[in-house]
């Protein structure tokens, strides 16, 4: 059982860290319009796609902005 907690504790840390350096995340959604820089923003809880960590220069090549919550 303690094996199981610390695996859950370890992928909820993983999930909520930064994205790799020089990367940011994305939502797939075809009406996304921003990206983030960590997976735990507020404002990319509401994607229901998946979401992907890409480099920055390809976010604001894709035509995102960065969100509203982390400027």
């Amino acid at each position: 059982m303690r094996h199981l907690v610390v695996f859950f504790v370890a992928v909820l840390c993983m999930g909520l860290a930064p994205a790799p350096s020089g990367h940011v995340y994305i939502c797939n959604s075809p009406t996304a319009e921003v990206y983030h820089h960590t997976r735990a923003c507020r404002g990319i809880n509401n994607c229901t796609h998946t979401i992907t960590p890409v480099t920055k220069d390809k976010a604001v090549a894709m035509g995102r902005r960065l969100c509203g919550w982390e400027d």
